[in-house]
């Protein structure tokens, strides 16, 4: 029976909100909640004390500079595994490589210790090459030497794929070879829907404050970087609203690109029926999935398993994106990001017109049943030999 689990990672939603903190977070919260112990081993974080609890998870900072790896942070995270995790926890989560220090000072009786994989760095090699920019580029080739580190996969228990195109670019060469024997589990991301349930007060709210009463929302959510594929989006809602021109597009997030798209929407004619909200607290996204009518992320970039899908299916939209984020857990129209004409078919397409707001959530992406696979997963180490 597992009794106490260690999360490990650089960072939190208390340094940032990044879809890899969140997704962590959210999972760690679940585990307490079914009952089991958990402490999240991260790197420090100002204005808090060395050692807090919060939503029943206690967090247990190290010194080192917050939210990066960095040497402190191997170093403290591996002496403070040995001087008192070691042997008390029943398993180990890496959150990406932050416990790669921990596995090299592993014995042959310490606990059980997964790899959760958000990705791999041949698919984000492969990915920055099809940008083809000079930052891209430096990029491809930082991923091409974290390929060949890749063989750190061996020195971990298992790894657990977040979602299908992880999963795949797992089980492709040369990461098969790096992975070596080291077996890959599928345990996808979830979302507690209620969270993200449709609110009509909210979405009569919203619309009456921004002038968006009457019209059709397009909502995007993401950072605002060159992958996230709003630049395509853009282009594809212009061609729609040739067709129907009660359209809106509303983009939430912040990033580099913001000037870019803020540029692009103007060549294209349709800066005036976009609006850009800029971050928005988590918290807060509820108000603008209740207020819009169809979820867009027609991202050009590998993504592991974006929880933004999820949360637009809790909401009840229609989901239009990217062909490669196909998944048979979610129901989505697909199109090629950079065919225009295909992005905007599906908009007019999808766009929610029967005024239906129910969860389109599958039952299995919900987050109590991803943080029982998990305790379900540690579970079938028990016993076995490291």
């Amino acid at each position: 029976m597992i009794r106490k689990l260690l999360f490990v990672s650089r960072a939190l939603p208390f340094h940032s909100l990044g879809g890899m903190e969140i997704v962590s977070w959210d999972l760690a919260r679940a585990v307490a909640q079914q009952g089991v112990e958990v402490i999240f081993l991260t790197t420090a974080v100002p204005g808090r004390e060395r050692i807090f609890a919060q939503d029943g998870v206690t967090v247990h900072t190290v010194e080192a500079p917050p939210g990066r790896y960095s040497a402190e942070w191997w170093a403290q995270s591996q002496r403070l595994f040995r001087a008192e995790y070691d042997k008390r926890v029943d398993g180990i989560l890496s959150v990406s490589a932050g416990a790669l220090a921990i596995a090299n000072a592993r014995s042959g009786s310490s606990p059980t210790l997964l790899w959760q994989a958000h990705g791999t760095a041949w698919g984000g090699f492969r990915s920055h090459i099809r940008e083809m920019r000079p930052k891209a580029l430096v990029k491809a080739v930082i991923d091409l030497r974290h390929v060949a580190q890749d063989r750190a996969y061996r020195r971990f228990d298992g790894i657990v794929a977040v979602g299908d195109t992880v999963l795949r670019d797992l089980d492709r060469q040369p990461t098969r070879f790096m992975r070596g024997r080291t077996s890959i589990f599928l345990v996808p991301n979830g979302i507690a829907p209620e969270r993200f349930r449709y609110d009509a007060s909210a979405r009569q709210n919203i619309r009456a404050r921004y002038g968006l009463d009457g019209r059709r929302i397009v909502l995007s959510v993401s950072r605002l970087h060159r992958q996230k594929g709003i630049a395509e989006g853009l282009a594809g809602f212009a061609f729609a609203r040739r067709t129907d021109p009660t359209l809106h597009y509303v983009i939430v997030g912040g990033g580099p690109e913001e000037q870019a798209l803020r540029a692009r929407a103007d060549d294209l004619g349709v800066s005036n029926h976009v609006l850009f909200t800029g971050v928005v607290p988590r918290g807060g996204l509820n108000e603008w999935l209740s207020a819009a009518d169809l979820f867009m992320l027609t991202s050009t970039g590998v993504e592991g398993f974006p929880t933004t899908m999820l949360e637009a299916l809790a909401a009840g939209l229609p989901l239009v994106i990217s062909r490669h984020l196909a998944n048979e857990r979610v129901p989505a129209a697909l199109v090629d990001p950079d065919v225009p004409e295909s992005v905007a078919g599906e908009i007019l397409s999808n766009t929610n017109k029967t005024g239906s707001r129910a969860s389109r959530l599958p039952k299995q992406l919900e987050l109590d049943q991803c943080a029982a696979s998990y305790i379900e997963l540690f579970s079938s180490f028990l016993g076995k030999p490291s």
